[in-house]
């Protein structure tokens, strides 16, 4: 009995589609490590119904981040506190990320 990882039989075409769709949203400007920290399914709405989530935790050397797609209209780093303060502002995933925050920066 042997321990895979999540993606190992493409893990490299995975790896490749997340760079892809990471950079059509931010441009990140400094050394980082990513790391899969969660699985997320979310049968309370119509696209989270067709939709699995695979939550990566981002662990960035500086905090140099820029935005690439229009529809990010700002973009900051936030606290543990001001995300919690901000929850009911965000999309339906976010909050489920917010709401697990220590477990999965744990």
């Amino acid at each position: 009995d042997s321990d895979e990882s999540l993606f190992a039989w493409d893990e490299e075409a995975y790896r490749a589609g997340v760079e892809r769709e990471v950079n059509e949203e931010i441009r990140i400007e400094t050394t980082f490590d990513d790391h899969i920290v969660a699985l997320l399914n979310d049968d309370s709405t119509e696209v989270g119904r067709v939709h699995l989530g695979v939550v990566h935790v981002f662990k960035l050397d500086e905090p140099n981040v820029e935005k690439r797609e229009a529809m990010i209209t700002s973009l900051e780093f936030l606290s543990r506190e001001e995300l919690l303060k901000r929850r009911d502002t965000l999309e339906t995933w976010s909050q489920l990320c917010v709401d697990q925050l220590d477990r999965l920066l744990g």
